[in-house]
């Protein structure tokens, strides 16, 4: 991959590889993802750096990368107040905040939407910066701050036999019961479809907007997610406690080099925030065997190509959990009982076993 001119970022929190074409769902129209995967390279295992925001930009800001931060012409603009925070301390020559959008209502048409003005403001200031101005960063956080997609868009994934089409706008955040209604958990994830859609049409108008610019021939362009969004697989829904699952973890980049260069390609390797730097400048992903993660609530997880194993605690008791990957795709089958074995080799291993947790 050669080193581009320009590198705009856009992060998006909440984002889930699973409700992307490009990724495989079939049920959900996401074009301007998808033809920006056409023109890109789709890492296909890229993952979370933990429950937490600042998790991944700790990983993405590593000390190197904060060195190509501060010696760039730099901007970052961002939707989420704790984003922009990280982004002031990590060296940005800009650092704009947009207002969040939470509390705001369900919208008319797309361009009310809190995207759409995020969108507009990011365009805005975009086309506005330097010719010399080397790096654009786009964080959105509103996948989890407002669901406000037009009532049309929730129709357009709504079927006549379903439950009652739902109302909220506020992300939904809670455990289901042991026996909840289908209905519920599927309301959830239709309201977080239309809200995807959304993201999608703002995209591609963003998009839009780039290609007929000076900007776009010689700008590398990455769109990667930073935590996914629960939807009710193992209960949880929204950031409940931020179990250490793949619906949480894994989560969709897409990079499109100058000139379309390499379109079309399919990653497979173990990828993380902390490869974004080198990644954007060339180099190839570093060759990892695993990746752990680790939460606070006394949970930590590891995913290898073979295996995702999740240990947590409770009252002083440790729960293992195993799946075989990337067959299992929705961790359902645990097979930590029939496979004893690899459970022993994978927490016996000699990268310091799982890390400790909260760290």
């Amino acid at each position: 991959m050669s080193e581009a001119k320009r590198v705009i970022v856009l992060s998006v929190d909440r984002l889930r590889t699973q409700f992307l074409g490009c990724y495989g769902n079939a049920w959900i129209a996401t074009p301007a993802i998808d033809r920006l995967a056409c023109e890109s390279i789709v890492f296909d295992d890229a993952h979370a750096s933990g429950p937490n925001l600042t998790d991944f930009f700790q990983s993405a800001w590593h000390p190197a990368a904060r060195e190509w931060i501060a010696g760039a012409t730099s901007t970052f603009i961002s939707d989420d107040a704790e984003a922009t925070a990280l982004a002031g301390a990590a060296g940005f020559a800009e650092v704009i905040e947009l207002p969040s959008g939470v509390g705001a209502a369900q919208a008319e048409d797309l361009e009310e939407t809190h995207l759409a003005s995020v969108f507009a403001a990011a365009t805005e200031q975009l086309l506005q910066t330097p010719h010399e101005a080397n790096l654009f960063w786009l964080h959105i956080g509103s996948l989890g701050q407002v669901w406000d997609a037009p009532r049309a868009l929730r129709e357009r994934y709504h079927e006549d036999d379903d439950a009652p089409l739902p109302e909220f706008v506020e992300p939904p955040c809670k455990l289901l019961a042991a026996n909840f209604d289908p209905d519920e958990r599927w309301g959830c994830a239709l309201a977080y479809a239309a809200q995807i859609s959304t993201f999608d049409a703002c995209l591609d108008l963003f998009l839009e907007q780039l290609r007929t610019s000076a900007l776009w021939s010689n700008a590398t362009f990455l769109l990667c997610g930073v935590r996914g969004y629960p939807l009710g697989e193992h209960r949880r829904v929204g950031p409940f406690d931020e179990s250490l699952y793949g619906e949480l973890l894994h989560v969709p980049w897409i990079m499109r080099l100058p000139s379309a260069a390499q379109a079309q390609q399919r990653r497979p390797e173990l990828t993380s925030a902390e490869d974004l730097a080198a990644i954007i400048h060339g180099a190839a992903p570093t060759a990892r065997e695993r990746l752990t993660f680790s939460s606070a609530e006394e949970e930590t997880a590891l995913r290898t190509r073979e295996w995702f194993l999740r240990r947590t605690i409770r009252a002083g008791e440790p729960r293992v959990e195993l799946y075989v990957k990337p067959d299992d795709r929705w961790e359902v089958n645990n097979v930590h009982d029939r496979c004893r074995d690899v459970v022993e080799e994978l927490l016996a291993a000699p990268i310091q076993s799982l890390p400790s947790p909260g760290r």
